[in-house]
């Protein structure tokens, strides 16, 4: 594996519901096996809305795989505001150095 290019996957429900996995990529597929196999499988709350930075593993047309799933599980999707250096860090993939 390509530590340079491993994504480490970060969620946070509360500080009690941290969920964490490591994927090889950042790909729209690998937001969806994050999202529902660590965070919706394991997540004791329904989910309203999810806050993410704007790349395109997270947004897309309804075709997008990632947006298909929210949009299967009711979750809404906000995203950081685009050039706003102080939002950014609310939302952001930790890359695995």
């Amino acid at each position: 594996m390509n530590l340079a290019s491993t994504c480490l996957w970060l969620s946070m429900i509360s500080p009690e519901n941290l969920y964490a996995e490591i994927f090889p990529d950042k790909t729209q597929h690998s937001a969806v096996s994050f999202l529902m196999a660590t965070v919706i499988a394991q997540c004791p709350y329904q989910i309203d809305y999810a806050y993410s930075d704007n790349g395109k593993e997270y947004k897309g047309t309804d075709d997008h795989a990632f947006v298909k799933a929210y949009k299967q599980h009711g979750i809404g999707q906000k995203f950081t505001r685009i050039n706003r250096p102080k939002t950014n860090g609310k939302a952001e993939r930790v890359p695995v150095l």
